[in-house]
């Protein structure tokens, strides 16, 4: 996804953590239909970022 960097740490998609989640549940959020986006917020090196995307279907 645009904006996601190799070595970046997804914590929440569209405010909700992902602590716990199954691999299938964080793909699921991930997906969406062509045009929706995605809210990501990412541990960068120590540093939050967040990053607005484009979803995918998986």
């Amino acid at each position: 996804m645009p904006g996601v960097e190799v070595g970046d740490r997804l914590l929440r998609i569209d405010g909700h953590p992902l602590d716990g989640l199954a691999p299938e549940a964080t793909l699921a959020a991930l997906s969406a239909r062509p045009g929706e986006r995605r809210v990501l917020e990412l541990d960068r090196g120590g540093t939050l970022v967040t990053v607005e995307a484009e979803g995918a279907a998986f």
